[in-house]
């Protein structure tokens, strides 16, 4: 049980990222300087890019918001999970704190969760 709370969050934020990859590749093109660029540019597209409704280039991103999407809430929980467990470990020594952190935790995940959606 020890473990579990590393695997479960090394499984959830690799998931984050081979949806963001995917969602990469499926990208319509174009960036904030090169608006004709066909493909996504990891040095010069903003991740938040890949949850647009429509790419820099004008081409449909559905696929890329989809994948996104999934991918900013696969993060949320994965973080929410990691936060609330780890401030389980501080519970007995510290409980007034751990609950100070749990909270934390929560609101911080909401707050992302409003990052994810104010992309488009």
């Amino acid at each position: 049980m020890r473990y579990t709370l590393g695997k479960t969050t090394r499984i959830l934020l690799l998931s984050y990222l081979s949806l963001l990859t995917l969602a990469a590749f499926f990208y319509g093109g174009g960036n904030y300087v090169e608006k004709q660029t066909p493909y996504y540019n990891f040095f010069k597209n903003f991740i938040s890019d890949l949850g647009r409704t429509t790419s820099h280039s004008g081409d449909d991103n559905s696929i890329s918001i989809i994948l996104f999407s999934i991918g900013m809430f696969v993060q949320l929980v994965a973080v929410l999970i990691y936060l609330v467990k780890a401030a389980d470990f501080f519970t007995s020594e510290y409980p007034k704190i751990s609950l100070l952190a749990k909270l934390s935790a929560v609101f911080g995940s909401i707050s992302l969760l409003g990052c994810s959606f104010n992309t488009s």
